[in-house]
């Protein structure tokens, strides 16, 4: 059985390592507004990226459950095991918000690339 503080560690580390992309994210996007209607494609290649977090997320979240309903486990482990388990929960919440969020920020890219693109033809 996995301990929780290895599920801890491996959440910080992830959090970590997030919070590092969503940064390099914010300032591509700054990049890629300021050189628009160039390389505004580039942002579509960090989206599978996020989606293997996103089932890696997924998979701890199923060892969880399954640590859960073993015979093994006291009511005090039962209740860290809920506290850590709605920690990811809301980290995996926070990871698909933040992906619509980049998702709408590149269909607003895209509009404003078409945008200068037709104004630059008439």
């Amino acid at each position: 059985m996995i301990t929780y503080s290895e599920y801890f560690d491996d959440y910080v580390k992830d959090l970590n390592k997030y919070i590092h992309k969503i940064k390099a994210s914010i300032k591509q996007i700054i990049v890629e507004t300021n050189s628009l209607p160039k390389g505004s494609h580039q942002i579509f290649d960090d989206i599978p990226k996020h989606q293997a977090d996103l089932k890696k997320y997924k998979q701890l979240l199923s060892k969880m459950s399954s640590d859960y309903y073993s015979d093994e486990v006291t009511d005090e482990t039962r209740q860290e095991q809920n506290r850590v388990k709605r920690m990811l929960l809301s980290i995996y919440h926070n990871k698909v918000l933040f992906k619509c969020l980049l998702i709408l920020i590149i269909i607003l890219l895209a509009i404003a690339n078409i945008g200068v693109i037709i104004y630059k033809i008439k």
